[in-house]
């Protein structure tokens, strides 16, 4: 979902777009999670904790659901929130409405960390390719 709106005020053309966790944000938060877990609580650094290119460009979008914090230049926090959610202790929001990075609403269910993707690899993609 894209709206877009126009700011009475400047005239800059606004957009709000709906973000759904998918399979690649969990398998990431779940990385990060192992990283600190083996690191005493370093901060994660999301180059060097075995993230793949599609999963390090994510990353941080992950703080759009409160579930990282930025610790510094590339380096992320799982937040308690984050972590409880690792557990499957708590529940986010599948999709969120941002406008310029900011959250501006949620939209679906409340999912728990178990909830079941339907995500497919690179390879089933191509099969069904015409």
């Amino acid at each position: 979902m894209t709206s877009s709106t126009t700011c009475f005020a400047c005239g800059a053309s606004t957009r709000t777009y709906k973000r759904t966790l998918t399979a690649l944000y969990f398998t990431a938060l779940l990385k990060a999670f192992e990283y600190q877990k083996n690191t005493n609580g370093a901060p994660v650094n999301s180059k060097e904790c075995g993230l793949t290119y599609d999963e390090f460009s994510n990353f941080s979008r992950l703080q759009w659901w409160g579930l990282i914090e930025k610790a510094k230049a590339r380096h992320w926090n799982l937040t308690p929130k984050g972590r409880a959610f690792v557990r499957g202790l708590v529940t986010v929001p599948l999709s969120l409405l941002v406008r310029r990075n900011k959250v501006v609403g949620a939209d679906g269910p409340e999912v728990y960390i178990s909830y079941n993707f339907r995500h497919k690899t690179h390879e089933q993609y191509k099969a069904e390719a015409i």
